[in-house]
């Protein structure tokens, strides 16, 4: 598996979550949207955007797919309602949003 990155926010939070998770992906920093590699970048995300996982011959271009993959993989759940909720943050569909945290009174 490769991981393209670049140094925008989204990329960063997918590298992180991928290294934290210790993923046996490949690093690769990609310019999507630098002229000279946008045609050979749009076959593996038509957006020309980063980040974006490759795997054999699918791709996954939004940080929240990607987290997605991960952690299914990880916990070897396929399924949303499968996925423990973790943290401060919680899935919906396939987002990771925070949890609304009840004010202490």
């Amino acid at each position: 598996m490769k991981l393209y990155y670049s140094t925008n926010l989204n990329p960063r939070v997918a590298v992180a979550l991928a290294r934290h998770l210790k993923s046996p992906v490949e690093f690769v920093r990609a310019s999507p949207r630098d002229p000279r590699y946008e045609e050979a970048f749009r076959p593996i995300n038509p957006n020309t955007l980063a980040p974006v996982l490759v795997e054999g011959d699918r791709s996954y271009w939004e940080t929240d797919a990607i987290a997605w993959v991960d952690l299914s993989r990880r916990t070897g759940r396929r399924r949303r309602s499968q996925i423990p909720q973790f943290g401060p943050y919680r899935l919906l569909g396939s987002r990771l949003i925070p949890r609304r945290i009840k004010p202490v009174s």
